[in-house]
């Protein structure tokens, strides 16, 4: 007898109203946090998280939308937003680091994160048009501003975590880029601070260079942080296997591509339906390429390590497509379709990787991907509808 499918791409009878995400935002570190804006509220105003007191003001509209955890900024338009000066924001002594989460989409130009710049000197984070990771520090011996390393060009449309630190105690600059290594670089002698003018989120002093895109979870910090430090204020986290935060009143409006992403929307969400451009008809192609729009990441092996999580796509060919998740602790796990979410496989056994499971009817295994997840459930950050 030929096994049932349990379509992940048919939605039968009424949705629920969307569902609010309920993702980790940055957390804060006493002591090490200057300021943080995440953006939440809908509102011309984004409160510094810190409680230090640097508020943030829109120029432009209201830029709240969608983002890394929860809402974000959508800059597009040329919006931005600008800090009152403080001597905390400008670091004219000791080490410090910049993070945020960026999501850039085709347009080839140069994106201003933070701008610090007053008539006496001041830094600038951003991204250049080859889409590395920046900063400029002003001071006499260097004019040229520091990069990530040209092979770890940020992926347009896709959420990644930036961060620089600047160490004079040790007299380096080092970038990271979803929480790995990306460049270091010698720090200059001299580095001349802002002592006048606000912090700009979003755009540069001479008024071009705007982020025009997805921002969110901007912090600063007063310390040089490490490469477990980036990882713990950056890292979400893998979901755990907790088949009961699936399988209660809103099970039949979440399905496969819910599951693997870790995110309730209550719309039975399909690949691509995000970007505009869902999914049709049932092929590895197809569905593969609707992923990649929706910010999933294809790689060839689940197991090389990353911060991310990993899942598998597969499809009943002209039928459905399906997908798995890694969860917390390597163990694979499905919500196939309407039904309840379970670590079993065809035939009853646990799933310790889809490509050798029994998957029934789902006979192409179109291969594996990344995407950020989190390790509270229904908390995943990619934008999936």
């Amino acid at each position: 007898m030929k096994p049932r499918l349990v379509l992940c791409a048919l939605l039968l009878g009424a949705l629920l109203p969307i569902a609010s995400s309920h993702s980790q935002p940055t957390p804060i570190v006493s002591g090490w946090s200057v300021a943080g804006w995440n953006f939440q509220t809908i509102s011309t105003v984004a409160t510094d998280v810190t409680n230090n007191g640097h508020n943030a003001t829109a120029v432009g509209a209201n830029t709240t939308s969608w983002g890394w955890a929860n809402r974000g900024a959508s800059l597009a338009g040329a919006k931005y937003y600008t800090v009152p000066y403080s001597p905390a924001l400008s670091f004219a002594s000791g080490d410090f680091s910049f993070g945020a989460y960026v999501r850039v989409g085709d347009t080839i130009t140069t994106r201003t994160i933070l701008d610090n710049r007053g008539v006496n000197g001041g830094y600038v984070f951003g991204i250049s048009s080859s889409r590395r990771v920046t900063l400029r520090l002003s001071g006499s011996s260097r004019k040229a501003a520091y990069a990530s390393l040209t092979e770890m060009a940020l992926t347009p449309n896709r959420w990644h975590h930036v961060a620089v630190t600047v160490a004079r105690s040790t007299g380096t600059v080092q970038f990271y880029i979803d929480g790995n290594e990306a460049g270091t670089w010698p720090l200059q002698t001299e580095i001349l601070s802002n002592t006048d003018a606000p912090l700009l989120i979003g755009a540069a002093v001479d008024g071009a260079a705007y982020f025009n895109d997805r921002l969110d979870e901007v912090h600063v910090y007063s310390r040089a942080l490490s490469f477990d430090e980036i990882a713990t204020v950056m890292a979400p986290g893998y979901p755990m296997y907790e088949p009961s935060s699936w399988n209660g009143g809103s099970m039949t409006m979440n399905n496969c591509y819910n599951y693997a992403n870790n995110k309730r929307t209550n719309t039975f969400a399909q690949p691509g339906r995000a970007s505009g451009q869902t999914a049709i008809g049932m092929s590895c192609a197809v569905v593969h390429a609707a992923a990649v729009r929706d910010g999933l990441e294809a790689i060839a092996d689940p197991y090389d390590p990353s911060y991310k999580t990993a899942v598998a796509l597969v499809v009943a060919p002209g039928e459905d497509y399906h997908w798995y998740r890694r969860d917390a602790y390597g163990t694979w796990s499905h919500k196939p379709g309407q039904t309840a979410a379970t670590n079993l496989d065809n035939s009853g056994s646990p799933i310790n990787d889809p490509q050798y499971a029994d998957r029934g009817p789902y006979t192409d295994f179109c291969g594996y991907f990344r995407l950020w997840s989190d390790s509270v459930q229904a908390g995943g950050h990619e934008e999936i509808r």
